[in-house]
């Protein structure tokens, strides 16, 4: 067969334009859609955002930023991280094909969840904003508010015991915040007391689940725990809080039970959670030392792909 291709000029040509045209069907096919999570897969994208001085990155918490894009093609974003790394995701989600996103989710309404979607709001057609029912006094939330309004952007409250169908075969059951919350201010509200109305919500897709947890607090998994119990078992943990200690409790992390965890933060916030996850038999990710997560599953396999290797021995 290896012969044959090359039995005459009129034969070589015509294979080679065949082989043109396959690695340009191939390319076109990459690149149409690639944050498409692939015929049948749906994919978890983990942006590592930096904020920047000047050329050099300065590490203070950039924030969060997930992208979700599901096996019908639906793209949803939770968090935009803080303003400054708001051109850091638009372009991340242009260099992925995303000119839409179906659904958007703040988590809650502090900087580094929200600031973000400054820019994101302004640059990329959006099908429906969900965020907590809580008004919160700081010019980047009046300004999120702004644009919705401005840009006529379908704007939603969700919390505990909503369930949105975003296609067939993919739910979103949420836990958080409490039902019933309806604050028209975040007068009295600690900065942990605005982390527990975070968000929580369990994503499935056949045999696949993931436990997406904004910056939720120990006092609150302990009630989420005693309320909800195996409920909350998940093959994919997104590590409240960044990560770091005031979160991921022995027995919330026994309760989920995580193949994969994922820390979105530029330094590894909390060695001894890392360790936790690490003994429970769950592969432990940090964007900051990893680069981009990218967990993929066809609803029964996970496979994740990074930047690259945790370059220390004590952490792999």
């Amino acid at each position: 067969m290896y012969n044959a291709i090359f039995t005459s000029k009129t034969t070589r040509s015509r294979n080679s334009r065949f082989l043109t045209a396959l690695a340009l069907l191939i390319c076109l096919s990459i690149f149409s859609g690639l944050a498409s999570a692939g015929e049948g897969e749906l994919s978890i994208h983990y942006f590592a955002l930096q904020r920047l001085n000047g050329e050099q990155a300065e590490f203070a918490y950039a924030g969060d930023s997930i992208l979700i894009s599901t096996p019908g093609g639906k793209h949803l974003l939770v968090d935009a991280g803080r303003p400054e790394v708001g051109p850091q995701v638009l372009t991340r989600l242009h260099e992925l094909g995303v000119d839409h996103l179906d659904y958007v989710f703040a988590t809650h309404p502090h900087v580094d969840h929200i600031g973000g979607f400054r820019t994101i709001l302004q640059e990329i057609s959006i099908g429906q904003f969900y965020q907590i029912a809580l008004v919160y006094d700081s010019s980047h939330y009046r300004a999120v508010q702004s644009i919705l309004k401005e840009r006529n952007i379908p704007n939603a409250t969700i919390e505990e015991g909503d369930i949105l169908e975003v296609e067939p075969g993919v739910l979103l059951e949420f836990f958080n915040p409490p039902a019933g919350t309806n604050l028209s201010s975040n007068e009295g509200l600690s900065t942990g007391g605005v982390n527990d109305l975070s968000l929580v919500f369990r994503l499935t897709y056949e045999d696949f689940s993931a436990l997406i947890t904004g910056d939720i607090y120990r006092a609150r998994e302990e009630y989420l725990v005693e309320k909800y119990g195996e409920r909350l078992q998940s093959r994919m943990y997104d590590a409240p809080h960044h990560g770091q200690d005031t979160s991921s409790s022995n027995a919330f992390i026994r309760t989920v039970r995580p193949e994969v965890s994922v820390f979105s933060i530029e330094l590894l916030g909390s060695v001894s959670t890392f360790l936790s996850l690490r003994d429970l038999g769950s592969k432990v990710y940090v964007t900051g030392l990893n680069g981009d997560v990218v967990i993929r599953t066809d609803g029964q396999e996970i496979s994740v792909k990074v930047d690259k290797e945790i370059d220390s021995p004590f952490l792999r």
